[in-house]
């Protein structure tokens, strides 16, 4: 009996309901123009999670990969390179990334963000 009741209590103490989970989306700018090129990555190191979306044409994101809420460290990458162009097929055009580099690591950027559960609206204003 005295089993019984540990494991009811064991089984009792867990959080109700589904995990909660959360999206971020926004737009990313440099010195007021958008940065339309590269992607973008939230790392939580103390969750052991990180997420990225890219980088649209008028500087959107969205990351909609369930992210735990959490305070997320923010950088920025350049586009992935494409594959080389068959021979005799045109090349293909590559967007030019202009960030500073500060902004290409999570420990040099200064950029953060909080994501709370639900939807996170957040914009990123680089200088």
């Amino acid at each position: 009996m005295l089993v019984l009741l540990k494991l009811v209590i064991v089984v009792g103490c867990g959080q109700p309901g589904a995990p909660k989970t959360a999206g971020a989306s926004g737009q990313v700018t440099l010195q007021g123009q958008p940065v339309t090129t590269g992607q973008i990555y939230f790392v939580a190191a103390e969750k052991g999670f990180s997420a990225n979306g890219s980088l649209g044409a008028d500087g959107k994101y969205e990351i909609s990969s369930n992210l735990p809420p959490a305070n997320y460290k923010v950088f920025f990458t350049p586009p992935r390179a494409a594959n080389a162009p068959m021979p005799g097929k045109p090349s293909v055009e590559t967007k030019v990334f202009e960030l500073p580099s500060q902004y290409l690591n999570e420990t040099t950027s200064g950029m953060s963000a909080e994501v709370k559960a639900g939807d996170n609206t957040i914009d990123f204003r680089l200088n």
